[in-house]
């Protein structure tokens, strides 16, 4: 699935599987997160899950193509994914480096 959502309301928790088979959860993303950006610009399905906790789920779903269309209307929408990114990538490494 290559989509990008922006959560409204209720929360989802992020997990993954490993190759040896077990799950392990990464996050829990609230009203405002945004999920799914790992692969929203690629051919390749997300190797993350969400799943709806504490109750119900509300999200706008954007597709590849949408955001593709957008960064390319809005350049200066890119600034803003990177500095997203980078953030995710901060917070995975501080999942992986004990400090």
């Amino acid at each position: 699935n290559r989509s990008l959502y922006l959560l409204l309301s209720g929360h989802v928790e992020i997990s993954r599987k490993s190759s040896h088979g077990w799950s392990g959860s990464i996050s829990i993303a609230g009203p405002g997160s945004v999920t799914g950006e790992e692969n929203v610009l690629e051919e390749k399905p997300s190797s993350f899950t969400a799943e709806a906790v504490l109750g119900d789920t509300t999200a706008l779903e954007f597709s590849g193509a949408d955001i593709a269309a957008l960064l390319t209307e809005y350049p200066a929408m890119n600034a803003n994914i990177i500095s997203h990114l980078n953030q995710q990538i901060n917070k995975l490494t501080k999942l992986l480096v004990l400090n």
